[in-house]
């Protein structure tokens, strides 16, 4: 009778143990860049870790690419077509600024010196945003990327290289994200975030139906490969938030609303990308 009553207290403990690692298996590990731990069932292990790395790796990689396509004079990799007009270098050394303070802050969120760098990594992205937008009032060339590869020519009447106004402001929305990143001022960064994702949706969008935004104006426009980036960026710095910030808070959950909204985003999404194809592919 007593081995009876042990062998069914064993079984109660290993159907408690693997309860509890089914429970560690589908909580997401502690928000990155020291916010805390947080148990939330929305996701798997390490998604928004990996979110991060991703958006990271890839934003940065684009702003190589691009800068290996300024000095070797490869516009496919600046501009992606010769129609289009290209990355500025400025804009493309703070996509591999910003996508490596993404990557780092993600990977090593317990470390003061990464913390730093990251804190680091805005303020310097605020400085050089700063110092293009004062060039570009006053008519002086204060862009460090023309510094280390000087660019000539002009696309749609109005000469290359230089970033966008609409680039430069994007910018001072991530380099602000990336400050706040450290100060526990989640709701705030993830704003910020988003913003800079939609300012890069929206201007791919324009390229996918063929119609990009404000060519043949007086503005520069933004180039492909940096509204793809920042895209990717925007994502990262919302997915760095975390589940508890806005947006992704509106995303969470088992309410009705929060479910609605993950059935509809991507839906929505899906009916605009296969709208602009028909497009492109009737015209």
């Amino acid at each position: 009778m007593q081995d009876h009553d042990k062998t069914k207290d064993q079984l109660i403990k290993e159907d408690s143990e693997m309860h509890r690692r089914t429970v560690d298996a589908t909580t997401v590990d502690p928000i990155l860049f020291g916010y805390g731990a947080m148990s939330l069932k929305l996701a798997p292990k390490d998604v928004l870790a990996g979110v991060i790395l991703v958006c990271g790796t890839i934003t940065a990689l684009i702003g190589g690419l691009v800068l290996v396509g300024w000095g070797w004079g490869w516009g496919m990799l600046t501009s992606v077509r010769t129609d289009y007009i290209p990355m500025a270098p400025n804009t493309a050394l703070l996509f591999i600024l910003s996508g490596i303070a993404l990557v780092g802050g993600g990977v090593w969120p317990a470390n003061r010196i990464i913390r730093s760098s990251v804190n680091g990594a805005g303020l310097l992205t605020l400085i050089v945003t700063g110092m293009s937008l004062i060039g570009s009032a006053f008519s002086f060339d204060l862009e460090i990327g023309h510094w280390l590869l000087p660019s000539t020519g002009t696309f749609d009447g109005g000469p290359i290289g230089h970033m966008s106004p609409i680039t430069s402001f994007s910018f001072i929305f991530s380099g602000a994200a990336l400050l706040l990143m450290g100060r526990q001022t989640r709701d705030p960064a993830g704003i910020l975030g988003t913003m800079v994702m939609l300012v890069g949706w929206v201007n791919v969008t324009g390229y996918w139906y063929g119609a990009p935004l404000l060519y043949g104006g007086t503005v520069i426009p933004v180039a492909l490969p940096t509204s793809l980036a920042f895209m990717l960026l925007g994502a990262g710095l919302m997915a760095a938030s975390g589940f508890q910030a806005w947006p992704l808070s509106i995303l969470s959950g088992p309410t009705t609303r929060s479910l609605l909204m993950r059935g509809l985003l991507p839906a929505i999404l899906v009916v605009i990308l296969i709208h602009g194809l028909v497009n492109l592919m009737l015209l």
